[in-house]
């Protein structure tokens, strides 16, 4: 029943001059608004025929609110039964822009015409009527929305408020701006340092680490001993060493056995020759030998 002409499903707060689709209402009937500000009193435009659209003007004054606007409208049959039309539009915040010029939205005020009106009435003295009739009012919930039964002296009337249809999401809006810095926050506890401290034991080492929660202890066991490893490689051969000193004397050897008694050799003629000639060779010149 309501859209927003340019297709959002929210108005911004500061917005002008916006602008409802009410296809279903004719031209003349009264569309109403009011929001949580003024829900005293209420605003009321009319609907008017554009090329191609019959549409009615949003009060700019409840515009100026970051919150609900509902727009409803009575439609009344040739029975005299009435239905409402309602539809709640959010106003999101936003800061006020700086170009922003208020502007008044012609709008039917129906109390205080009203008003004027039964001023005008009872200073003339010529309408006094018979005693009113209080009305009751009912409201009954329905499958679609409620139903408002209104008993005055003319009888029962009824109209029912249907619930309105979700609208389709509207387009992506702007990014709201920073925030304001928070305070700050108090100031943290002093820190505590770790220590650390070692206790060596048979099985191995404790480790104590102490910090603001407090001990925290673990121990490093001895592994134990790995297997012997496979033997090296020969190494290469040494350098000869220096030769020794000499060695002292052995002690002297046991008495050997007597030798065998010598025979008796016999000159012969070649060996007395052998010895002239050797005794001739050691005499001196002119020395006669006999032998």
């Amino acid at each position: 029943m309501f859209k927003i002409l340019d297709g959002r499903s929210h108005f911004w707060q500061w917005d002008s001059d916006q602008k409802l689709v009410v296809e279903s209402l004719t031209v003349g009937t009264s569309v109403q608004f009011y929001n949580d500000v003024v829900k005293e009193k209420g605003y009321t435009t009319l609907v008017r025929q554009e090329p191609g659209k019959r549409i009615c003007d949003v009060p700019n004054i409840l515009l100026q609110h970051a919150c609900d606007l509902t727009v409803y409208a009575y439609v009344e049959d040739e029975k005299g039964n009435r239905t409402v039309f309602r539809k709640t539009f959010k106003v999101k915040k936003r800061e006020k822009p700086a170009a922003y010029v208020y502007k008044e939205t012609e709008v039917t005020d129906y109390p205080k015409v009203i008003n004027d009106a039964l001023a005008l009435a009872k200073k003339s003295g010529m309408f006094d009527g018979d005693d009113g009739v209080s009305p009751v009012i009912t409201a009954t919930r329905i499958g679609t929305g409620t139903r408002v039964t209104i008993t005055d002296a003319y009888g029962d009337k009824r109209f029912d408020i249907l619930n309105g249809k979700d609208g389709a999401p509207g387009p992506q809006g702007e990014p709201g701006r920073d925030g304001v810095d928070g305070i700050p926050g108090a100031p943290g506890k002093d820190g505590v340092s770790p220590t650390v401290t070692t206790e060596t034991t048979d099985e191995g080492t404790i480790v104590t680490i102490t910090d603001s929660t407090g001990d925290h202890t673990f121990t490093l066991l001895h592994g134990a001993d790995g297997k012997d490893g496979s033997d090296g490689q020969p190494g290469a051969d040494g350098k000869d060493g220096v030769d020794g000193l000499p060695g002292k004397d052995g002690e002297p050897g046991p008495q050997g056995e007597p030798g065998k008694d010598g025979s008796d050799y016999i000159l012969t003629e070649e060996d007395k020759d052998a010895i002239a000639e050797l005794v001739i060779a050691k005499i001196p010149d002119g020395d006669e030998v006999a032998y």
